[in-house]
């Protein structure tokens, strides 16, 4: 049952990276289609989709939000990308949201340094780099890791 959790989990991350790196959004109906199952799982069996206590996974929905809130204050994140930072964070709970946000900007960097080496540094300089395909990738990786055994 774990891994087929954990498909529908990656699946669900996929599914949000193509949408935003194609229209640069991210549809609250993306962010409902995990949140509303994931509240229901932990009323129901007491813990999270991802194991996560009641406790952890409140945490984790509020760490992932107060994170990213001020990259959305500077204008460098869009209300989509914090809202689903918080949608992951109540999945996985914390602390391993602060591992998610930890391995998300690690993926930006990555995006950044090939935007530069593709685009130059004058075009790279005013690109804008989709978020929610950063913060995917570093669900994805919490997830994986999680499910080896390392976090």
């Amino acid at each position: 049952m774990q891994d087929v959790v954990l498909c529908v989990l990656l699946a669900w991350a996929v599914t949000v990276a193509v949408i935003d790196w194609r229209l640069r959004k991210v549809p609250n109906v993306l962010l409902l289609l995990l949140l509303v199952p994931a509240i229901v799982v932990l009323g129901w069996r007491g813990q999270g989709v991802n194991g996560a206590a009641p406790m952890a996974s409140v945490y984790g929905l509020a760490a992932g939000f107060m994170l990213t809130l001020p990259g959305y204050a500077a204008s460098k994140l869009g209300a989509g990308d914090v809202k689903l930072a918080a949608v992951m964070g109540f999945v996985l709970g914390w602390p391993a949201v602060a591992w998610m946000l930890i391995a998300s900007a690690l993926v930006l960097f990555v995006m950044s340094i090939g935007g530069l080496m593709v685009m130059g540094f004058a075009k790279a300089k005013t690109a804008r780099i989709p978020a929610a395909v950063a913060l995917s990738g570093g669900f994805a990786v919490v997830l994986l890791t999680q499910r080896g055994g390392w976090l």
